[in-house]
Parts: C-alpha cells; sequence; structure tokens
C-alpha cells in the first residue's frame, strides 16, 4: 500500500467506528461527537480538560464546548478545579456515564478484533513498532517547534524591550498562544517572567552609561502600581479584545513617530526642569500610565515610553533607561501573582523565553547605548513598526 492510498483507508476505518457505534448513540439519545468526548476522557484519564480533547481528540473548540455543555447538563460529566489551578477545570466522568463507558469500550474491542481478524500477530507488532517510531518522530518536531517559537518570540520580545522598553507580553503572548496551544493566562504570566530579567540587564546596562534616572523612576513605578490596581477595579467597562487592540496600535503608533519625528531632546535640555517639577510631572504622569494600563490591560512600556518622552521631556535613551528599570518590578509583580493564581508554568518553554528574551534584550541595550540619537530614534521606530504589524497578524491567526 502506497502512502496515498493509505489516507482514505484511516478515514474508512473511522467511518466504520462510527457507523458501529451509531445505534448505540441513538438508542442512548447521545450524539456522536459527545460520545467520542465521554470515550476519551473514560480511556485517558490523563487527559482530562477540553483543551485536551481539542488537542489530542481533534474535535473542534465549539464543538467540545457545545457537547461538554450537553454532558454536564445530562449527567455524565463533571466539572471540578484543578489542584493547585483554580483556573484549569478537569472533567470528570459520572457513575451515570459508566454504563455507556462500559458498553463503548466492548464496542471499541469488537471493532478492534473486526478489523483486525486475520492479520498475523507479527503484523500487528510490527504496524505498532511503526506507531511507535511516528511518535518518537513527532516529539522530536514538539520540541524543534519549541525551540523555534520561543527563540523568535524571545527575539521580538527581546529587541522590543532593549529598544524601547516595551513589555515582552505583547510579543511573547500571542506566539505562544497561537503555535505552542498555551493558555492565554498562563502565557502572559511566561511573558512577564521573562520581561524580569530583560527589563534588568537593560535597566543595568542603560544605567550603567548613565541614561537612567532613578529618582523620579521610583516615584513613577509607586504611583504605577498603586493605580495599575484601581484600573483593573474598573476595567469591566472594556471589551475582551481591548487589551490587544490597544497594545498593536500603541506600539505601531509609537514606532511610526520615532521614524517621522524622532525625539532629539538632549540631557542638558532635560535637566533644566526643576526638580519638584519633575517630581510633581512623575507622581500625574504614573497616575495616568497605571490607570490605563490597569482598565486596558496592556500597554504600560508604550503608554510609559510615550509619556517620558512627549510630556517630560526626557531624552530617548533616559526614557528607555528608566522605562526598563520601572518594568522590572511592575513585570515581578505580575510574574508572581500570575503563578500563584494560575499554578507552575511549563518550566521548559520559561526557561527558554527568559534566555532568549534575555540574551536580545542585552544586545538592543548594548546597540542603543552606543548609537547615535538619530540612528536610535529610527531603529526604535523599525523594531516597533515590524512588531506591532507581527503583534497584529498573530492575533488574527489566534482567532
Amino acid at each position: 500500500m502506497d502512502r496515498i492510498s493509505l489516507l482514505p483507508t484511516l478515514h474508512n476505518i473511522i467511518e466504520g467506528y462510527g457507523e458501529m457505534c451509531r445505534p448505540f448513540c441513538r438508542e442512548m439519545n447521545i450524539p456522536q461527537t459527545g460520545f467520542d468526548i465521554l470515550m476519551f476522557l473514560a480511556n485517558h484519564p490523563e487527559y482530562p480538560t477540553a483543551r485536551d480533547i481539542i488537542r489530542y481528540r481533534g474535535i473542534r473548540p465549539n464543538l467540545v464546548s457545545l457537547y461538554v455543555d450537553r454532558l454536564v447538563n445530562d449527567g455524565y460529566l463533571e466539572r471540578h478545579p484543578m489542584d493547585g489551578n483554580r483556573r484549569c477545570i478537569i472533567l470528570t466522568c459520572t457513575e451515570r456515564a459508566q454504563p455507556i463507558i462500559e458498553e463503548g469500550r466492548r464496542l471499541q474491542r469488537e471493532f478492534y478484533d473486526i478489523i483486525l481478524d486475520g492479520v498475523d500477530k507479527e503484523d500487528i507488532d510490527r504496524f505498532t513498532g511503526v506507531i511507535e517510531a511516528c511518535g518518537r518522530k513527532t516529539i522530536d518536531m514538539e520540541i524543534l517547534k519549541t525551540v523555534l517559537v520561543t527563540f523568535f518570540a524571545g527575539m521580538g520580545a527581546g529587541l522590543g524591550t532593549g529598544f524601547a522598553g516595551m513589555s515582552a507580553a505583547a510579543v511573547i503572548t500571542p506566539m505562544l498562544v497561537t503555535f505552542l496551544g498555551i493558555d492565554p493566562y498562563m502565557a502572559v504570566g511566561i511573558a512577564l517572567a521573562s520581561d524580569v530579567l530583560a527589563n534588568a540587564v537593560s535597566a543595568y546596562t542603560y544605567g550603567k552609561n548613565k541614561n537612567l534616572d532613578i529618582r523620579n523612576g521610583l516615584i513613577m513605578m509607586a504611583t504605577v502600581l498603586v493605580f495599575t490596581v484601581v484600573g483593573s477595579f474598573v476595567s469591566k467597562l472594556v471589551p475582551s479584545t481591548a487589551m490587544g487592540n490597544f497594545s498593536v496600535f500603541m506600539t505601531f503608533l509609537l514606532g511610526v513617530k520615532f521614524i517621522v519625528k524622532p525625539v532629539m531632546t538632549t540631557k542638558e535640555t532635560m535637566q533644566a526642569a526643576s526638580a519638584k517639577k519633575r517630581a510633581v510631572q512623575s507622581v500625574i504622569c504614573g497616575t495616568v500610565i497605571g490607570f490605563i494600563c490597569g482598565f486596558v490591560g496592556a500597554g504600560g512600556g508604550m503608554m510609559m515610553l510615550l509619556i517620558l518622552t512627549s510630556v517630560l521631556g526626557y531624552e530617548l535613551k533616559t526614557a528607555v533607561g528608566t522605562s526598563v528599570f520601572i518594568m522590572t518590578f511592575t513585570a515581578l509583580t505580575g510574574a508572581v501573582s500570575h503563578f500563584a493564581i494560575g499554578g507552575a508554568p511549563d518550566w521548559t518553554v520559561l526557561i527558554m523565553c527568559v534566555c532568549f528574551t534575555l540574551l536580545w534584550a542585552r544586545i538592543a541595550a548594548l546597540f542603543a547605548n552606543k548609537a547615535e540619537p538619530k540612528t536610535l530614534n529610527r531603529a526604535t521606530g523599525i523594531v516597533l513598526v515590524l512588531l506591532g504589524i507581527t503583534i497584529f497578524v498573530f492575533s488574527k491567526i489566534a482567532k
């Protein structure tokens, strides 16, 4: 049998199994897809979530949602929060479902005997070996996919952080959700954790080159943290899509601004303002930034850079240095709270994202601190425009 004719054969086998189960499904008044979900959960207790059904059973998300709700309402399934991660819902089969499961397993055994009737044991063992070999290959492909996704996510996030103080969440989150199927809430936690070291090493590099305003940065950080909580409290007024739209819009718009109208403020001009005036401005601007970020849910790094350069009159290098300094602490707070609420992340993905983001943030920060202001404005603008377009594309793919 060649590879082309193998696909119709597999399709016929699946269709044959469906035909065999159909009379029983009609008798029990349970849809075929609902029956398939029930049998999957019963036969694979190690995969107890809706996400597992979508991934391993290959049923579309909208159908999984529909039929899980029906199975719960009919008393065949129960929902329970996972221990240590109350955001993750576990699906378990009830006592009422056991007669259906037992008959389903009998039908599966019968079907298995029918299609293997007359097949030698050696052929069965050989076929099993082929399937296991294919399984090992898919694992290798998954590892390669994880490395590539985390590398490019870390590269985009690191460049955005090192050049513009941009939050890694804007880049890493959509890529992890789209290509690795990671829960969005956990993806944000991983992105924030990646932000911590990347921002810290960038802040160190900017501070070493005397491009960091620690005093006013601390004042702004305090007000940002406080008013982020206030903004979050009233965030129910904003549609869920606003977060991503706002972040993409800010990233793209700021990139265009740096290309078209570079920030050419000098340190001498920046330091001409009185310390008292700068402190008051830091409090006011920190309040605005914190409230907007808490209200909308994203765009902290972009909002900070925009206000530091356009309102407070910072030259670009000091603005980025101060922004990454503040974002180090806000990202740490966010990452800790996400993991405390959502449980432990995928450590492999987390470590890779942290390492790649840190690497590219360091490279970008070194370049930014040595570049001429005009060159830095253009480089920062190009990076932000490209990231804005990339984030927009990924957000559309995820839908």
